[in-house]
């Protein structure tokens, strides 16, 4: 009788012990079918594997997610130790989306064990698919690289050789991918120095103004959320020329999807730059630099098809940039007139005038008196409406640079100035908006 009991427990007890332990984990294949991974009232974790060959980089996508909560997932490799970037915390997936994940590298030769885990009493499956990235090739700043990602969770990879210094622009269009699309740029030493969002169908690009080191650069493209699609990448050299205070305006033409234009000129003193005949259907930033790295200005964007103008002091003879930079990977023309005030010299108190034509777009005009201090005038200024925006930005100017007045007028008018705060030079300067031309009169008139 005993002996039967000890026979009974001994099967349960080995019933028991092949009951609980877990199944072998699923193979999946790298860069081949896919597997499913299935949660279910149990609470058991599913379990997959993976091998891993010298040199790889692997790419993981959980697609057609039907989880009714969250899970965790861990990704251990041969040695034991976590391969998932995050810190041991693994990678969480959320109820119904799709999510990607890249193992961090240099990964080691072997085995892997995934393991998704259901927090609480999540059940429902999601598919796995592991990946190499798409080994696109070199880009060039002539040609195109379209390419189509379809596993879920793989990247494009691309690679071109630059130059310490150089400026170069990347672009995406022709997008069909579903979610954001980021492009990394990762330098010769492997440092990440781009990190740039593509919204999904969008067109866009990166600029890097100062390429650091010389050698081959890596272009990652990697949609999110295990998202596929196709796209066209594109890498471009600025457009160049020079600007002259006189003579006319220069054409700048960007044909090249991400491109921008880069333009020098020399100047001191007061300048200004007019933007006009802008075919661009994308908004246009405008950048200007002192030299190679100092911006002078801050950057000024112009909507699609508008004109505009920047004004700035140089405080002495340099090199200055000018940077045309199409928002949205935009393309189309604009001219650029680049101009010194036109000066009226200096008109008396005594209810002189004088007239200025502006020709040239974007131009200011400047005038001048000599008052004392405690003294009032009347500075009367006409000629408004005679530019297409009918507006002037009209600023008065103290002996030491400080603003006394700082309007925009739409009409012919008449500041009054009552008790001059210092004895002095004051300058008045008429600004046409969005680079209009036309005559501007301004008198000084005791009161």
């Amino acid at each position: 009788m005993l002996s039967s009991l000890l026979s009974v427990v001994v099967l349960l007890f080995q019933a028991t012990t092949i009951a609980s332990e877990p199944p072998d984990p699923v193979a999946i294949q790298v860069d081949g079918t896919s597997a499913v991974a299935t949660l279910t009232e149990s609470g058991a974790p599913a379990r997959l594997s993976f091998e891993v060959t010298e040199g790889q980089q692997i790419e993981i996508g959980f697609t057609t997610n039907s989880l009714t909560d969250r899970a965790q997932v861990t990704v251990l490799d041969p040695a034991g130790r976590d391969a998932t970037n995050s810190g041991g915390s693994g990678l969480y997936l959320p109820a119904g989306y799709d999510r990607d994940l890249t193992l961090k590298t240099p990964l080691i030769v072997g085995t892997y064990q995934m393991e998704i885990r259901p927090i609480g009493t999540t059940t429902g499956s999601v598919t796995v698919t592991a990946s190499t990235p798409l080994e696109l090739g070199a880009l060039t700043t002539t040609g195109e690289l379209p390419f189509t990602a379809t596993r879920p969770g793989q990247s494009a990879i691309a690679t071109f050789t630059g130059t310490a210094g150089d400026t170069v622009s990347l672009a995406l269009s022709d997008n069909t991918f579903p979610e954001t699309t980021n492009i990394k740029v990762l330098t010769p030493s492997n440092t990440i120095i781009v990190n740039h969002p593509v919204g999904a169908g969008s067109t866009d690009g990166a600029d890097i103004f100062k390429l650091p080191q010389t050698g081959t650069y890596q272009v990652v493209f990697d949609p999110k959320q295990g998202a596929g699609g196709s796209a066209t990448a594109t890498l471009s050299v600025p457009v160049t020329g020079t600007l002259a205070s006189t003579g006319p305006g220069e054409t700048v033409t960007v044909a090249r999807t991400g491109q921008i234009a880069d333009f020098t000129f020399p100047v001191s003193g007061h300048f200004s730059l007019g933007v006009t005949d802008n075919t661009f259907t994308t908004p246009v930033r405008i950048m200007l630099f002192a030299g190679a790295d100092l911006g002078i200005t801050a950057p000024v964007d112009i909507a699609a098809g508008q004109s505009a103008e920047l004004d700035t002091m140089s405080p002495s003879a340099s090199a200055y940039r000018v940077i045309v930079d199409p928002q949205r990977a935009g393309t189309g023309s604009l001219t650029l007139t680049l101009s010194h005030v036109s000066d009226a010299g200096t008109i008396t108190t005594t209810g002189d005038s004088a007239t200025l034509a502006i020709d040239r777009p974007g131009q200011d005009s400047v005038y001048t008196f000599t008052a004392t201090a405690g003294e009032s005038v009347r500075v009367p200024i006409s000629g408004v409406t005679s530019f297409p925006e009918r507006a002037l930005k009209v600023r008065v100017l103290r002996p030491d640079g400080g603003v006394l007045a700082n309007q925009v007028v739409t009409y012919d008018t008449s500041y009054g100035l009552r008790s001059l705060p210092m004895t002095g030079t004051y300058t008045v300067m008429a600004d046409p908006t969005r680079a209009g031309t036309g005559e501007t009169t301004v008198g000084i008139q005791p009161r």
